[in-house]
């Protein structure tokens, strides 16, 4: 994974949007922050792992891919946002997956670290919470190569809509 490249697409759509919507980069950390709550959420409704009630508890892949890069882009807005991207990249690991998973347990931690990154907005604090996220990819089962494609892609469609007006 070269997060280096992911964080240049990631500060280029910032700007680009900034530029679009006439932004103060440095007024929209509380709103990323929210979108990021709201992007793991909808991945996890995607996941449906905790869906005890529902007799089809199969993900939609795709669907579940693409909320949880949603997820991706605002986590390294949020990098970028505290220049905290050279210590992600220095840091974060991309393990083989070990298969000793418990998603459950990692979707909680997850939303634990975003909210107290939020409070603290310290770089250890981000780099737990960027952690936590490649870690609950990686344990839902999807391989590098897949979320970077899949990232660039997002990205690509992304800038379109700022041309269109999204």
């Amino acid at each position: 994974m070269n997060l280096r490249k992911l964080f240049e697409l990631q500060r280029d759509l910032d700007i680009s949007i900034a530029l679009d919507k006439n932004l103060d980069p440095s007024t929209l950390f509380t709103d990323k922050l929210i979108g990021l709550l709201v992007e793991i959420s909808e991945a996890l409704n995607e996941w449906k792992g905790f869906k005890y009630w529902r007799h089809n508890t199969i993900p939609n892949k795709d669907e579940l891919l693409e909320e949880l890069i949603d997820s991706f882009h605002l986590t390294l807005s949020l990098g970028i946002d505290m220049n905290y991207e050279q210590k992600a990249i220095d840091s974060i690991e991309f393990r083989d997956n070990d298969f000793d998973l418990n998603i459950k347990s990692t979707v909680l931690a997850l939303f634990h670290r975003v909210s107290t990154f939020g409070l603290t907005r310290s770089v250890g604090n981000y780099l737990y919470m960027l952690q936590t996220l490649v870690d609950l990819i990686q344990d839902l089962g999807f391989e590098w190569e897949e979320v970077e494609a899949a990232y660039e892609n997002k990205n690509r469609i992304n800038h379109l809509r700022q041309v269109e007006g999204y």
